[in-house]
């Protein structure tokens, strides 16, 4: 094993008590808190694997963040602050409490509020995800971040204006240098084979939540619900969710990867194609991602799959509803929305997607809260309308969906970002419940819509050996 390698700085010591001095500065400032506030020192360091270091880390919660385009990337161990809620009445002040706190620091800070939210908090059913609250953020304590090609070590913890500053110090220091002391490895844990899969809804349940999805549609009840599957699997012995991760940024590397990690014990890891908004400054980022289509066998079956996506009507029509009821809803956010006036197509490791983004500019008084209030769920894990969609949801899917299809990311000073928690899995030591859903319209057919789901599916399930235990 080998140490984390230190900062190239030359006397890194000296330089992270000048980060330390620096940063209580905040505690005198004018738009300090009442109470306590984070202080947050960063140092950079030379390239660090950030998984390889996050699965050596030991203090809880843990949780690793990486954006589809591979710009950034966090990995972060233990909680400065959590802000959890599990009332929806509840999550407005949340949000506020995480705006206020993030205004009291630098403009150029690293800080970063990490976490998410369930997809359907009003559902009492809360599936395999009992461990996990509604809401939940928190402010790691030690922080390993790659922007670009830089890597930095930072740490984080609450203080108020009557701390005594050399304990702070002190124990900034020691944050800092427990980070830079911990080994790497690089053993990754190979994966073993399941010995059993559940599949909930089972084929049969299935083929039955689609005509009874299709009948509200033809009575004009809905135009589009998302229907969704859970499948379980057993193994004899628990699963490193660190290994999984590893191979599953492997296999889909053109995706946002996550885990987030309250205790040892549970995992919620994913490799997610689908951005829900990205937030620089007032700049908004969002997409329409809906309409799928398996990737062809060969070049010829390639090309001609990827001309079926783009012209066919059922697809085209799911894309289209999704693509509207977003524009429809940034028009209460957004100033200047524009889109492209075609979709693209995505490809995926097993899949295609169409693909619209949508962007706009926000208006002064939008939060960040209120952007996830308006658009989770969107049209293409939930349906439209969006209520109804909700309400058969809870009447026909045979399990809560916990944090499955619900926004998962970051917010920081200067930027924000939430994917969908789609393409995801829930690790509870010996069990993996896989999840995966498909859009149902006018003109779906429920044996299809299943296969849709086995290649959504696919790229975790092949990571697993074949010779099953």
């Amino acid at each position: 094993m080998s140490p984390l390698p230190v900062s190239e700085h030359h006397d890194r010591k000296a330089d992270i008590k000048d980060s330390i001095d620096r940063a209580l500065v905040q505690l005198d400032s004018p738009v300090a808190l009442s109470g306590s506030i984070p202080i947050y020192v960063s140092c950079a360091i030379k390239p660090v694997p950030i998984l390889d270091w996050l699965r050596q880390t030991t203090t809880q919660p843990r949780v690793y963040w990486s954006s589809r385009d591979g710009e950034l990337e966090i990995g972060g161990s233990g909680t400065a602050l959590t802000v959890a809620a599990d009332d929806t009445k509840q999550f407005p002040a949340a949000f506020a409490k995480m705006s206020a706190i993030l205004s009291t620091q630098p403009q150029d800070s690293l800080i970063r509020f990490i976490g998410g939210s369930s997809f359907d908090p009003q559902d009492s059913r809360n599936g395999r995800f009992q461990r996990y609250r509604s809401l939940w953020f928190f402010l790691p304590q030690i922080i390993l971040t790659r922007c670009g090609e830089n890597h930095y070590l930072s740490a984080c913890i609450m203080v108020d204006r009557d701390s005594d500053r050399q304990a702070v110090k002190q124990e900034l220091l020691e944050q800092l240098e427990s980070g830079l002391a911990l080994s790497l490895d690089g053993n990754r844990l190979p994966l073993i084979g399941y010995s059993e899969r559940h599949d909930s809804p089972d084929r049969d349940g299935w083929d039955d939540m689609v005509e009874t999805a299709l009948g509200q549609i033809k009575e004009g009840a809905i135009e589009k619900v998302v229907l969704a599957r859970r499948t379980d699997l057993e193994f004899t012995q628990s699963i490193s969710p660190f290994s999984l991760l590893d191979s599953i940024r492997d296999a889909a590397s053109s995706c946002f990867h996550f885990l987030l990690q309250p205790e040892n014990s549970v995992a919620f890891i994913g490799a997610s194609p689908e951005r829900l908004f990205k937030v620089e400054n007032d700049r908004f980022h969002t997409e329409a991602l809906a309409g799928t289509i398996v990737r062809g066998r060969n070049e010829t079956e390639e090309k001609s799959n990827r001309e079926k996506l783009a012209t066919g009507s059922k697809e085209r029509r799911e894309h289209r509803y999704v693509v509207k009821a977003v524009i429809q809803v940034l028009a209460d956010l957004c100033n200047d929305i524009s889109s492209t006036g075609q979709p693209e197509v995505l490809t995926l490791a097993n899949v295609h997607h169409l693909l619209t983004p949508i962007s706009g500019r926000l208006k002064s008084e939008t939060t960040i809260g209120d952007v996830l209030k308006a658009l989770h769920p969107t049209p293409a894990v939930c349906g439209t309308p969006r209520r109804q969609a909700q309400e058969l949801i809870r009447k026909l899917e045979p399990f809560g969906r916990g944090w499955y299809a619900g926004p998962v990311g970051y917010i920081g000073r200067q930027q924000s970002e939430f994917a969908v928690a789609i393409r995801s899995a829930l690790i509870d030591q010996e069990r993996v419940s896989l999840f995966a859903g498909a859009g149902i319209v006018s003109g779906s057919v429920a044996e299809q819509e299943w296969q849709e789901l086995e290649q959504k599916m696919a790229t975790m399930m092949n990571l697993f050996p074949k010779n099953r235990c």
